[in-house]
């Protein structure tokens, strides 16, 4: 062999002996890669807050240490042993209808709640969010498992809250109601009694007794107001109001408004007017209602107008649909106050409301009994410029539910 031979032939060892170590570093990263993604994998299966299980033939085959926390059962106590078994009765049906489907590769909900039980026999709640895998070369099952006990007792602190809130509620209402009417009682008698003095059929009344019993009239009246408005809030709360339709005449209603509201307007000189377009003279609707919608409408617009504005009452009742608004040109109310309006008892600003006074309930009031009667209440204002509150509503309620 020459010399150029034997460089050849280590030429060629040489290069194979690379090949190999080559081949076996390789190798060497590539299982070192492996194994750190094992590990990785390991530790966020074993260290997660999760339980994981894979079941196989409805036999547990793997699970996780925090199923063994969660449960209090060991790894080892746990597999080969049917699923169901640590599940509550009242959930068995479920869970093997749908481990079926999914080996089937039917739809099943990707996460559901069930109760799984632990050693020593507690229920615990818990989300279960599984799929269907491949597990040793054959079809399998694998869950992730969250305990939901802690969002279980939250969801059943509200409700019992929202409960004792609702309940309270009901009380309140209920008590404002009784407490109401007792007041009423002797209220009108006042008024009536009140009334009779003012009329001096009894015995003539100087200019000072007139005075007074004027006062006592107009504050009278005032608060069997307000009680009044108390009552149909309460009413209402307690899904208590009911409509009674009758036919009613629209040009008596609003003629009976005017007789009403006019002085109330003349005492601040300003101008009331009314100009609706009436097609319908008849219509039908809860006659006691509709006239304390309209009541209410016109009297917010008086009460909020400064003396020397106006007030206009307007629009157009066709065979089919009234719409009715009331303008006025009062002090506004701004954006931020428009959503929250119709919050009983909610009063714009409280030192503009003590002045012109209210309770806030008559609006409220107002877009029930227009709601109830199958229709909407509506508004348009700015702050400054006066407002504009109209409803619209069938003329004959009954073909709404009809």
């Amino acid at each position: 062999m020459n010399t150029e031979e034997c460089v050849d032939d280590d030429f060629t060892l040489f290069h194979t002996v690379s090949n190999i170590i080559g081949v076996s570093i390789e190798r060497k990263n590539a299982e070192k890669a492996l194994k750190a993604s094992e590990d990785k994998y390991q530790t966020l299966v074993e260290k997660g807050n999760d339980g994981i299980i894979i079941l196989q033939d409805g036999l547990l085959k793997y699970g996780n240490q925090r199923m063994a926390e969660m449960t209090g059962f060991s790894i080892e106590e746990e597999m080969e042993k049917p699923f169901v078994d640590f599940i509550s009765p009242e959930y068995k049906k479920l869970v093997q209808e749908r481990y079926m489907k999914r080996l089937k590769g039917e739809y099943v909900p990707d996460s559901y709640e069930i109760k799984i039980i632990a050693k020593d026999g507690t229920e615990i709640p818990v989300d279960v969010s599984p799929s269907a895998i491949e597990y040793e070369g054959r079809p399998a099952n694998m869950a992730i498992i969250r305990d939901i006990t802690e969002r279980k007792k939250a969801e059943e602190t509200m409700l019992n809250a929202k409960a004792a809130a609702e309940d309270a509620n009901r009380i309140k209402t209920e008590f404002i109601a009784n407490m109401s009417h007792e007041l009423r009682t002797p209220l009108n008698l006042i008024i009536g009694f009140s009334d009779l003095i003012d009329s001096e059929k009894h015995g003539s009344l100087n200019e000072c007794q007139k005075k007074y019993i004027s006062n006592v009239l107009r504050n009278a009246k005032h608060l069997l107001d307000i009680i009044n408005d108390i009552l149909s809030i309460s009413s209402i709360e307690m899904g208590k109001e009911q409509l009674h339709i009758n036919e009613l005449f629209v040009s008596d209603a609003i003629d009976e408004l005017e007789a009403l509201m006019v002085p109330i307007a003349s005492e601040k000189d300003i101008g009331l007017t009314c100009n609706i377009d009436n097609e319908m003279s008849i219509i039908k609707a809860d006659m006691i209602k509709f006239r304390q919608i309209l009541y209410n409408l016109v009297n917010n617009a008086i009460k909020f107008t400064d003396r020397g504005g106006s007030v206009t009452i307007g629009g157009k009742i066709s065979e089919d649909i009234m719409q009715i608004f009331v303008e006025d040109s009062g002090i506004g109310i701004s954006t931020e106050d428009q959503e929250k309006l119709y919050t009983p008892f909610f009063q714009a600003d409280s030192s503009i409301t003590r002045h012109y006074g209210g309770t806030g309930l008559g609006l409220t009031i107002a877009k029930k009994f227009v709601e109830m009667h199958g229709g909407e209440l509506w508004m348009e204002s700015e702050l400054g410029k006066g407002s504009r509150f109209g409803f619209s509503m069938p003329t004959d309620p009954r073909n709404i539910y009809h």
